[in-house]
C-alpha cells in the first residue's frame, strides 16, 4: 500500500489488538499492561511502579499458558516475557 491511500465510504479497517501482560501481586500498580519485543520481567515490574515496600521482585514468577496448561517459571529478572504473560511478584518474607 501507498503512502496516500485514502478510505472510502464502504471500507472497514481493521486493526489488531496490541499484545499485552499483566503484573499482579506486591507492585506499585498492578495491571494490564502492553507487550513490547524484548520486555523482560524487570521492565514488567518497572511498569507496574515496581515493588511495593512488602513485595519480593527476586521471588516473581511467571505465570504462562502452554499447550492449554498454566505453567510457572522462576525467572531470572533479565528473561523475556511473552505476550499473555501474568508476572506475579510475592510479598516479601520479612
Amino acid at each position: 500500500m501507498g503512502e496516500n491511500t485514502f478510505v472510502m465510504p464502504g471500507d472497514s479497517i481493521y486493526v489488531k489488538k496490541a499484545p499485552k501482560i499483566f503484573v499482579t501481586g506486591e507492585v506499585q500498580n498492578p495491571g494490564r499492561f502492553k507487550w513490547e519485543k524484548y520486555l523482560t520481567v524487570r521492565k514488567a515490574i518497572s511498569l507496574a511502579g515496581g515493588p511495593s515496600t512488602k513485595g519480593s521482585s527476586e521471588r516473581a514468577q511467571i505465570i504462562r499458558m502452554t499447550d492449554g496448561r498454566e505453567i510457572k517459571i522462576r525467572p531470572k529478572m533479565s528473561d523475556s516475557v511473552k505476550p499473555e504473560d501474568i508476572i506475579n511478584v510475592p510479598r516479601s518474607y520479612f
